[in-house]
């Protein structure tokens, strides 16, 4: 009540408004660490296979906001190489705009800004005295439409190319030879028969 009073009066040097800042501030710093902390996969998975005191008391003052699946977490190397899956995406999707849609409109856009005698065919009402302000709106309108569209793009492209890799390393549906073929096309009526029949089919 003592800190509300001071806060309704602006008295913010007085020592209980000062006491409550600091303990306000320790409790979100340590709230800050723990988080930081257990976002790291091997300290979480530690954290969740120890029965020791200490890690108990760690978890019950910080507890989480998820219940199901909470105890489900990623291998350090897994969660690596999907940030760096990401980091690729972004590095080629700023790199395509910068220097095929950004950097080629640099030098139009200075000059339609600094022309000033314009006459248009239509009544514009915002280019006038604003540095042409709606042309150039118009210019860069499907350009800024197109890179915030993109991302889905290059995740496509590099998605599938890195899965054809690992499919290729790993040898999915690799058939190497004519015979293997002919096995196949043999097994491939059995195959059917077994998994998209209906089981009405399958009884007469």
């Amino acid at each position: 009540m003592r800190v509300l009073q001071d806060w309704k009066k602006l008295q913010t040097n007085s020592l209980s408004f000062r006491i409550y800042i600091l303990m306000l501030g320790g409790y979100a710093v340590w709230h800050l660490l723990l988080a930081i902390i257990f976002m790291i996969p091997a300290c979480h998975a530690f954290s969740q296979m120890s029965d020791q005191a200490f890690f108990q008391f760690f978890k019950w003052f910080y507890q989480e906001r998820y219940y199901v699946g909470r105890g489900l977490f990623e291998k350090p190397l897994d969660y690596a190489r999907y940030a760096l899956f990401w980091l690729v995406i972004f590095a080629y999707k700023f790199t395509f705009a910068y220097y095929f849609q950004i950097s080629p409109l640099v030098k139009p856009t200075q000059i339609i800004v600094g022309i000033s005698d314009i006459r248009y065919s239509w009544h514009d009402f915002v280019s006038k005295r604003n540095y042409n302000a709606l042309t150039i709106a118009s210019l860069w309108a499907p350009v800024v439409a197109i890179y915030l569209m993109d991302i889905h793009i290059w995740y496509t492209l590099i998605s599938a190319l890195i899965g054809g890799v690992m499919g290729a390393r790993s040898k999915l549906g690799e058939i190497r030879s004519i015979k293997m073929v002919h096995e196949r096309f043999e097994s491939f009526p059995k195959a059917f028969v077994k998994n998209m029949s209906s089981p009405r089919m399958k009884r007469k």
